[in-house]
């Protein structure tokens, strides 16, 4: 019975231990997730920056974007600002990666208009078949090996 005891006062703990376990990675998160977010808040102007250098019409696509959302649906569109504003650093990452794969996808476009601008050199070949194929059924049937003999 004494056992029985014991094991009830531990398993009684494990819950709050668990919990306290929980709370602790959580809060631990939120403190990476912040120093996250301020570092790109000091890094957002730099990033914006160089999606303008990499290309200019992805700001101001999205910018357009925001306006046609408030054209549209006055609330959404003053949401969705509003949005924009709390989460510029990483609406900054967001534009510097769009811009760095519009950029690969031009290099890409102009690689395969160069190459199909350009011949490839071919070679003729006769309409000679390489492996004489017997015409009756029952040489055909009977005498696999012949089909190899002229290859």
């Amino acid at each position: 019975m004494k056992n029985n005891k014991t094991y009830q006062q531990f398993s009684s703990f494990n819950p709050l231990f668990s919990v306290l376990i929980f709370l602790a990675v959580i809060v631990g998160l939120f403190y990476a997730a912040q120093f996250i977010y301020i570092a790109l808040l000091w890094a957002a102007p730099v990033i914006l920056l160089l999606t303008f250098i990499l290309d200019y019409k992805v700001p101001i696509n999205f910018v357009k974007l925001l306006i046609a959302f408030t054209r549209q649906n006055l609330v959404a569109g003053v949401i969705f600002i509003a949005l924009s504003v709390v989460f510029f650093p990483v609406i900054c990452l967001f534009l510097l990666g769009k811009a760095f794969f519009n950029k690969k996808v031009k290099k890409y476009n102009n690689m395969e208009r160069e190459e199909s601008e350009n011949f490839i050199p071919y070679e003729e070949v006769e309409n000679e078949p390489l492996i004489t194929v017997p015409r009756k059924d029952a040489e055909r049937r009977y005498n696999y090996d012949k089909l190899f003999e002229d290859a």
